[in-house]
C-alpha cells in the first residue's frame, strides 16, 4: 500500500492451501521491511491430517521475502523441522505462537516465535529465534534463547523483535513480568536480559523504539471489569525505567487486546488495539518519555464482516491503519464520527 493506506497492487498469494493435506491454517502473520525494501513475512502454519480413524496435528514456522513492489523474493519457507503428527493434546505435541520479525541495519531479519510442548499434565514455553538475509538465506539458524532466568525457562510467552533506532535488535517477552535483551545484527546477544516489573500478568506484548534508546512496551492484563491496556517507557541501554507501569483508561464495556505499536517520525508513537469483543478499534498516541499526547479513544467500529472474522481482520486493519492515523496532528486522535455514544468515555470525538 501507499501511505494513505491504499493498495498499490492486486492481492498476492504468498502461502495458499494446495498441499494435500486435509486442512491447511496459516496465522499470524508479521512482517517488517528492511533498508534495501524487502519485506520479511513470517508466521506459523498447522496442517491437518486425518488417517481414517483420527485427526493428526502439525505445526511450523515459516517465512517469505518479498520485494518493494510485491514480487516474490524467497517463497515460503520452514524455519523450524517439526515433522511429527499427533493427536491432538498428545504427550510431547509442539504448537507455535507469537510470531514476530524485525529488520536490522544490514538488510537481515530476525524472526522470533513462542515453541510450546504439551507434556500432558504440564505445559512448556520457550523462545525461539533465527536469522535471514534480504535474499531469504539463512544466516543464523533455529536458536534457543538460553539467557533467561530459571523461572522463564519454559514459561516464556509472547516474544517481540523491534529494530532498535542503533540498528540492533530488541527480544523481548513475558513470564510475568516484561524480560528483554538486545541482539546483534546476527543474534548474538550483546545485552544480557533485564526485567521490567508488572504488577499482574501482561500478554502479547509489543515493543519499538520512541526516542533515542527510549522503548515503549505495551500489553493488556485482565482485571475483575475486563481487559487493560497498559505500558511501559524503559532506556533500552542502562535499563533506566523512563515511564512505569501505566493503566490506560478502559473503551468500552471489555476493554481491548492485541495492542500494536506505530513509531512516529522524530519520537512517540500510535498505539492501537482491539475491543476483547472484536467489535472495534482503539488508538493513542504518546510522546518518547511515555508521556499521552492523545488519549484512549474508538477511531473505527468494524463491520459484520469483520466481526464474524475476528481479530485476524482487527489485526489487518491496525497495519492499513497505522500510516494515517501517525500522519494525524500529535495532539489529538480522532474517532469514527459515528462513534460519539458513551463508549468513548469521555475521549476525543
Amino acid at each position: 500500500t501507499d501511505l494513505e493506506g491504499k493498495p498499490t497492487t492486486g492481492k498476492i498469494l504468498v502461502a495458499g492451501t494446495t498441499e494435500p493435506y486435509n486442512g491447511v491454517d496459516h496465522w499470524e502473520p508479521s512482517l517488517a521491511s528492511s533498508p534495501d525494501g524487502n519485506i520479511a513475512i513470517a508466521w506459523w502454519k498447522r496442517l491437518h491430517q486425518y488417517d481414517g480413524s483420527r485427526w493428526l496435528y502439525n505445526e511450523n514456522v515459516w517465512f517469505a521475502v518479498l520485494n518493494s513492489s510485491g514480487g516474490i523474493v524467497k517463497p515460503a519457507t520452514r524455519i523450524t523441522s517439526n515433522n511429527n503428527f499427533t493427536e491432538w493434546g498428545a504427550n510431547g505435541m509442539a504448537f507455535y505462537d507469537s510470531v514476530s520479525v524485525a529488520s536490522t541495519a544490514n538488510n537481515q531479519f530476525v524472526v522470533a516465535w513462542m515453541k510450546e510442548v504439551d507434556g500432558g499434565s504440564t505445559w512448556s514455553s520457550d523462545v525461539e529465534y533465527a536469522v535471514v538475509n534480504s535474499a531469504g538465506g539463512i544466516v543464523r539458524g533455529l536458536t534457543l534463547y538460553s539467557n533467561a532466568p530459571d523461572r522463564s525457562q519454559g514459561n516464556a510467552n509472547d516474544p517481540v523483535v523491534s529494530r532498535l533506532n542503533n540498528g540492533q535488535v530488541l527480544l523481548a517477552f513475558a513470564d510475568g513480568d516484561v524480560q528483554y535483551c538486545i541482539l546483534s545484527n546476527n543474534g548474538d546477544v550483546l545485552q544480557p536480559q533485564r526485567e521490567l516489573t508488572v504488577n499482574g500478568y501482561p500478554n502479547y506484548i509489543d515493543a519499538a523504539p520512541v526516542a533515542g534508546s527510549n522503548v515503549l512496551f505495551t500489553w493488556y492484563r485482565f482485571v475483575s471489569l475486563g481487559y487493560e491496556i497498559e505500558y511501559a517507557v524503559v532506556n533500552a541501554d542502562s535499563g533506566f525505567v523512563v515511564k512505569g507501569q501505566t493503566t490506560t483508561p478502559m473503551l468500552g464495556d471489555v476493554g481491548g487486546y492485541g495492542t500494536a505499536i506505530a513509531p512516529l517520525p522524530g519520537q512517540g508513537a500510535v498505539v492501537t488495539w482491539g475491543a476483547y469483543d472484536d467489535s472495534w478499534l482503539g488508538a493513542m498516541t504518546v510522546n518518547g518519555q511515555g508521556d499521552i499526547i492523545s488519549p484512549p479513544t474508538i477511531f473505527r467500529r468494524l463491520s459484520f464482516e469483520a466481526l464474524a472474522a475476528g481479530m485476524t481482520i482487527g489485526r489487518a486493519d491496525f497495519a492499513h491503519h497505522n500510516a494515517p492515523i501517525a500522519k494525524l496532528p500529535t495532539t489529538q486522535l480522532k474517532s469514527d464520527p459515528l462513534l460519539t455514544s458513551s463508549v468513548n468515555s469521555g475521549g476525543p470525538q
